[in-house]
């Protein structure tokens, strides 16, 4: 049970944090005494909540009276890593994947029209990299990707320019609306050389309700990767798909409850 003194330090914190967020959405269009108002906040509260913002950073000074976000913002953000449920879940289970198959294995998502790459494991000498960007026409995992899009997704993303990075590379509308067209049919996609002449990939999408789209690949060189033998690896690929999606559904169902997060103790 929480004591009063407990019961009042929540309750400050709460509204410091509250008058940061409000100061942070405004970004200085209105004064910091408005926004505290709005907030129920005495005067003489706000000016000390905001002065020893100031002296964190977290705030600044932009006009008299006008505060937007500090660096020190930029700073914390900088230890913030988007999507680590999903990567600390598909990290290991590629891991093994690639040490056990002697491919490189990727784990990425849709962002902007392009494949956002996640995580790799294996594979040190393929161009690839994590947070690293590649299209996603032209790669497995991002045909993966676009196989999942709404139609309508799909042919604004199919007005685009495509260009031929190899002589493999499908370049126009017709012939990618095709190949997406299987993808969704047999339920994987492939990349036989269309972004380099030395990559064959195979790539099958997470099936689960995740914020923007995910995909799993492995990767290899065509020579030592024959895709027309390719079954064996998808299955493979479509099992760690649905241990990742176990896991974060798993996530989802333990998650604490703002009470019960109040009450855990931090250890």
């Amino acid at each position: 049970m929480k004591t009063a003194h407990q019961s009042s330090g929540d309750q400050a914190l709460n509204r410091a944090l509250d008058l940061l967020k409000a100061v942070i959405t405004d970004d200085g269009r209105q004064p910091a005494s408005r926004l505290a108002a709005a907030l129920d906040l005495a005067p003489s509260t706000a000016r000390r909540m905001m002065a020893s913002l100031c002296r964190h950073g977290l705030v600044e000074r932009i006009g008299h009276g006008h505060y937007a976000a500090g660096p020190g913002l930029a700073g914390l953000a900088a230890y913030t890593r988007p999507h680590r449920k999903l990567i600390e879940a598909a990290r290991p289970l590629l891991r093994a994947l690639a040490r056990e198959e002697k491919l490189t294995a990727h784990l990425g998502l849709f962002q902007n029209d392009m494949v956002t790459y996640l995580v790799k494991e294996g594979g040190g000498n393929l161009f690839t990299q994590e947070s690293a960007q590649l299209e996603a026409y032209c790669t497995g995992i991002g045909k993966a990707l676009l196989a999942r899009l709404p139609d309508a997704e799909l042919e604004h993303y199919l007005k685009g320019n495509f260009i031929a990075l190899t002589p493999y590379t499908l370049t126009t509308p017709e012939a990618l609306r095709k190949e997406i067209k299987q993808v969704r049919g047999r339920g994987y996609a492939l990349d036989n050389r269309e972004m380099d002449e030395n990559v064959a990939c195979v790539a099958v999408s997470i099936d689960w309700a995740l914020p923007t789209p995910a995909a799993l690949s492995v990767t290899g060189n065509p020579a030592t990767f024959p895709l027309d033998q390719a079954s064996r690896l998808v299955n493979r690929l479509r099992n760690i798909a649905a241990r990742i999606a176990n896991r974060l559904e798993k996530d989802m169902a333990v998650s604490p409850s703002p009470e019960q997060q109040e009450s855990a103790p931090i250890v």
